[in-house]
């Protein structure tokens, strides 16, 4: 994006994942090795779900927002 180059997005971009901070998801993984039980199944998740599209169009946002914000201090 920063070079003009296009995004490669996979099939039709609209497969779904949830998001989720790394620090977040190491401690979920810790709770559940120290207080979880054998043979139980957990689900760590962050409610955060984008599809491929929804996370690249928020990305270029961010980066447009940037860019500005950096061209109007020099």
């Amino acid at each position: 994006a920063l070079e003009n180059k296009p995004i490669p997005i996979y099939g039709d971009g609209l497969n779904i994942r949830d998001w989720i901070y790394v620090l977040d998801h190491c401690r979920a993984l810790d709770f559940v090795l120290q207080k979880g039980k054998p043979g139980e199944v957990y689900n760590i998740a962050a409610d955060q779900e984008k599809t491929n599209l929804e996370l690249i169009h928020q990305l270029l946002d961010i980066m447009a927002e940037t860019m500005l914000s950096t061209s109007s201090l020099s």
